[in-house]
């Protein structure tokens, strides 16, 4: 069974990526896709199982940051945000 992305809004109104029982390198894939399809989006909370750490250096190239919302393990959720130009 394929797990996929489930993709929704927070309790804020803010879009949302919960990559929730994905394998690698699904999450990533996931995320990254969804940025490149919503260009103007601004913000986008995301769910992880496991610490991104190699989207950070992706986001970065793309000019986006990253804030922890809540760390646990096996539970990660991370606001990532478009820089300004």
């Amino acid at each position: 069974m394929t797990i996929e992305a489930q993709f929704g809004t927070d309790a804020k109104g803010r879009p949302r990526i919960n990559t929730t029982g994905m394998e690698p390198p699904g999450p990533f894939v996931a995320i990254m896709g969804w940025i490149e399809t919503h260009p103007d989006a601004p913000e986008v909370v995301v769910c992880l199982e496991r610490d991104p750490v190699y989207l950070f250096p992706e986001l970065t190239d793309i000019n986006w940051a990253w804030d922890y919302l809540s760390e646990k393990p096996g539970a990660f959720e991370l606001l990532l945000k478009r820089l300004p130009e």
